[in-house]
């Protein structure tokens, strides 16, 4: 005889509800601490710190409150939903107690829905009570209307999803397991070994393919869908949330666990897994996920290919022999199925091949021109101009590099071409060693292909000037292009070698004028024009979202702004509209106005360019080894001892300029490192660096500046051999002093 209620039975869930009070009672008395009573306390030691507090201080604490209050509890619900379904699951695996609730005279569905309704209630009636109790101590404290109920309800809807999903992800491994603690286990697994999975199968494609591209993106999507605790700590810092995911795996596994605690055989009871058949589907991927994550952990301590190898074969025979004991509660099972995991290790070496050996030709892929549809280049250049010169990189997307190709995908002809040939010349000439980085992603059809090339900087160069000279690939660029760009209401004018020299606008007309002539200027300034541009002013546009208070007077370029662009001297549409309105433009850094110039150069490279350094780097020791007081650079080259001691390093010297002549060369070729990332035309060199002093000694008024790349003047070169003469004089004439 059965009951008529098939999904449910009401005297069951009474029962169920009754013997785990315990369990209802300790979830609501840690609630009941960490919502009305933490709420009163927090409000009480608020109202004795603020005799008057203002409106704006009792809302960021009230909503502070709720925010880490709320939190605490989604950690806490991942715990009450393990318990929950341990408890409300625990009968099946004593054979004693599923035959008696085998024997009532209730449907096994009806069984299955009065321990799940159990597992629900055990937590959200308690969390629902102490919820809503905190709203009266709110209201009593005067503090009802001020309530965060946005906030609270996306808190709540994560506590709901977060706990819904851990108890059915434990109630899974409880139908699947016929013991507690292998049920624990096996809940830990199900969380755990997913997101584990990803990352090592991710890095794998990091290792043996020189060029595939980390998508953080997709990355931090499959690692959000995989666990979901993984998704709670990671839902802390934003507002996404995968609600629909989460939605449809909860009806799933709850779908999939009734199925199997109808099919469940009582039998089941007592042994690890319930259902034989499951053992290679549980086993084979944890065998798999322990080779690759000891593989890699012993070839990172030894350095060694070999320890690769060890790892492998060590984590595979190590979690088969752990498995088999768990399965077996016997611990002479654990040399069982030694067959079955040699078949294992081919089809894994089939597996580890494809990558150490690229058989695939993952590397060597190349876009079809004729489907290609849109294509996106960037270069380091071109990021640096992208992160300076757009607001939002500094905190609005999740992925600048990935929403960086988005934004420059190009649909032209030309651009496609180009980027094409891009990578057909880095896949016939690879160079895994050179210091840039080439990404380019193309679609074709509903498909992706994107991938990361090293590139030398003369390649890299080259490849910006085709590209830039194409007017479709230079609107991608340059924000004041964009379509999506806000309605802006505010443009700071600064100079961009000296701070707190500028002004704020807001008038309409001009930022109308400003955008529209800096697009017309962008447009149609070729890519040799801006090899030779000089930066006149810096502009800062700002819409209502980044834009300060209209009585905030402070300008620069350290401000968060929509966007920011460099005016350039051939950029003549800007500058008369600039004129036009009264804008004024700064004159150009004078001699007159710095004291001294500290450079710091490397002798090495700076020698490489100039032959006129050469014999003072020839009497340097060798490079390694190249410190203080080495006893082997003593004995293997003591003529050149003294050179050393006296200061003088291939590496990286000090030389001060005071000559007035020498500092007005210098800003002949010196630019403000603002405007020089935006203007991917020109690089700064790597040979040396200019800090430059005021009269007064001081730097803070001066913004930082660049020495460009192959305009380093001559009158430094000299300075500097001069400099090094002097230098090695005295440690020629007097070593004892010098050291």
């Amino acid at each position: 005889m059965t009951s008529n209620g098939s999904f449910f039975d009401h005297v069951q869930y009474k029962s169920r509800m009754k013997q785990g009070s315990w369990l209802t009672g300790l979830i609501t008395g840690v609630l009941f601490f960490t919502l009305p009573v933490a709420l009163a306390m927090t409000i009480g030691n608020f109202s004795r710190r603020y005799d008057l507090p203002t409106l704006e201080q009792k809302v960021r604490m009230i909503e502070n409150f709720y925010s880490n209050s709320l939190a605490l509890v989604m950690s806490f619900s991942i715990l009450c939903a393990v318990l929950a379904a341990l408890n409300a699951w625990g009968y099946l695996n004593s054979r004693k107690q599923i035959d008696f609730y085998h024997s009532l005279p209730v449907r096994r569905g009806a069984l299955f829905g009065a321990g799940f309704a159990f597992g629900l209630s055990a937590f959200l009636l308690p969390f629902a009570a102490m919820l809503a109790l905190s709203l009266p101590v709110a209201a009593i404290n005067g503090y009802s209307a001020l309530l965060p109920w946005s906030l609270i309800g996306r808190y709540v809807l994560r506590v709901l999803y977060l706990y819904l999903a851990v108890f059915c992800l434990s109630t899974a491994a409880s139908m699947l397991c016929g013991h507690t603690l292998v049920a624990l286990m096996g809940t830990g697994v199900f969380l755990i070994a997913p997101p584990v999975l990803i990352l090592l199968i991710n890095y794998t494609y990091q290792v043996y393919f020189e060029t595939f591209f980390s998508n953080s993106v997709l990355l931090e999507s499959l690692l959000r869908r995989s666990s979901p605790v993984v998704d709670l700590f990671m839902s802390l810092n934003d507002d996404r949330f995968g609600a629909l995911w989460w939605g449809l795996l909860i009806l799933l596994l709850a779908g999939l666990s009734a199925f199997a605690y109808v099919r469940r055989p009582s039998e089941g009871a007592e042994r690890a897994i319930a259902f034989p058949a499951a053992r290679p589907f549980i086993r084979f991927p944890l065998i798999f996920i322990a080779s690759l994550g000891m593989g890699y952990f012993f070839e990172s301590i030894g350095d060694y290919e070999g320890w690769l190898l060890f790892g492998f074969a060590a984590g595979a025979l190590f979690m088969n022999m752990l498995v088999q004991c768990i399965f077996d509660f016997d611990i002479r099972s654990a040399f069982k199925g030694l067959r079955s995991l040699g078949v294992y290790a081919l089809c894994f070496a089939a597996f580890f091949s494809v990558f150490r050996f690229d058989l695939f030709g993952y590397d060597r892929r190349l876009p079809k021109l004729e489907r290609v549809t849109s294509a996106a280049v960037v270069l380091d250049s071109t990021t640096s101009l992208l992160w300076a010169a757009d607001g939002d990189y500094y905190g609005y997307h999740r992925s600048p590099t990935f929403d960086m190709l988005e934004r420059v995908a190009s649909d032209d002809p030309e651009v496609i071409r180009l980027a094409v040939e891009l990578a057909e010349a880095a896949v016939a000439n690879p160079l895994p060693e050179a210091p840039g980085q080439l990404i380019l992603s193309f679609r074709q059809g509903t498909g992706r292909l994107t991938r990361a090339y090293r590139i030398s900087e003369e390649a890299a160069a080259a490849a910006l000037r085709q590209l830039y000279d194409q007017p479709a690939f230079r609107k991608k660029l340059y924000p004041i292009f964009r379509g999506d760009l806000p309605a802006l209401i505010q443009v700071d004018a600064y100079d961009p070698f000296r701070y707190d020299r500028g002004a704020n606008y807001r008038s309409a007309e001009l930022i109308e004028e400003l955008t529209q002539a800096l697009r017309q200027d962008v447009e149609a300034t070729s890519a040799d024009a801006m090899a030779q541009a000089r930066c006149v002013l810096m502009l800062s546009f700002y819409d209502e979202r980044t834009a300060p208070p209209e009585d905030d007077r402070y300008t620069g370029y350290n401000r968060l702004s929509t966007c920011s662009v460099a005016v350039f001297d051939n950029y003549r549409n800007t500058l008369e509209v600039l004129r036009r309105h009264g804008v004024p433009l700064p004159e150009r850094l004078s001699a007159n106005e710095v004291e001294s110039a500290s450079v710091s150069y490397s002798l090495e490279r700076l020698a490489d360019q100039y032959p006129v350094l050469h014999p003072y780097l020839a009497v340097l020791p060798p490079a390694d080894p190249e410190y203080q007081g080495d006893p082997e650079l003593y004995a293997k080259y003591p003529e050149k001892v003294s050179v050393y001691e006296s200061g003088i390093s291939r590496y990286w010297n000090n030389y001060t300029a005071r000559d007035s002549a020498l500092i007005a060369a210098l800003l002949e070729s010196l630019e403000p490192r603002s405007a020089l990332y935006l203007n991917p035309l020109r690089r700064e060199t790597m040979a040396l660096s200019v800090n430059l002093f005021e009269p007064d000694g001081l730097t803070y008024s001066l913004q930082e500046t660049a020495m460009l790349e192959g305009e380093v003047p001559n009158e430094l070169i000299e300075a500097i051999a001069a400099n090094l003469r002097e230098t090695l004089a005295i440690a020629a004439g007097a070593p004892e002093q010098a050291s």
